[in-house]
């Protein structure tokens, strides 16, 4: 059994104008998900004997040109920020129930690869530069850290009772094969930004 699951996003955004006023507010993102074998809801049994290989692969790639005469940066109070960032996640699962009393058993081979690329590159000429965005700490108290939403995100899980998303269960999860599991995220970002 062999499962691949691919997924890409692009983003170019080329601008040239007089006066930009930038906000974050766009977000690029690809995400794959692939499943040797997936319950559902209710009491599922899943079970392998033979070899199965996964692979999950998410490429992100975001390009951004600006040339501008004048540049405003407005803090967040005026435009929200967007709450998904630009991402790139891949998620390879061997064998996954869902919500209720699952019973997953492995005597095989479980193969599994999840793979992901995030690149970045901004390159920005501008002559005159308003940044606004300091306003923020005057009026929004920082909160605490939280996981991070953007990047790269790789996951292999060979065994799961409750599937995606956490759900509820009494599962029953028994391996006496082989799961070989190999997750794997590269980012690369660059950034040249020149203010006259």
């Amino acid at each position: 059994l062999d499962v691949s699951a691919e997924a890409l996003a692009s983003s170019l955004d080329i601008s040239v104008s007089g006066m930009e006023i930038t906000s974050p507010t766009n977000a690029t993102v690809s995400l794959a998900r692939a499943f040797a074998l997936r319950g559902s809801t209710g009491a599922d049994t899943l079970t392998n004997a033979g070899t199965a290989t996964v692979e999950a692969r998410a490429t992100t790639t975001e390009v951004g040109v600006a040339i501008s005469a004048n540049s405003i940066s407005l803090p967040s109070v005026v435009v929200p920020e967007n709450p998904v960032e630009s991402n790139a996640s891949a998620f390879a699962f061997g064998l996954a129930g869902g919500g209720g009393a699952d019973r997953i058993v492995n005597s095989g081979t479980l193969s599994l690869l999840a793979d992901v690329t995030y690149t970045n590159v901004g390159f920005s000429i501008t002559d005159r530069v308003f940044d606004l965005s300091a306003i923020d700490v005057f009026l929004d108290l920082p909160d605490a850290p939280a996981e991070p939403t953007g990047g790269a995100v790789a996951r292999v899980t060979g065994l799961a009772g409750d599937g995606v998303p956490v759900g509820e269960g009494n599962d029953w999860l028994e391996n006496s094969g082989l799961i070989a599991g190999a997750a794997t995220s590269k980012v690369t970002s660059a950034a040249i930004s020149i203010a006259v």
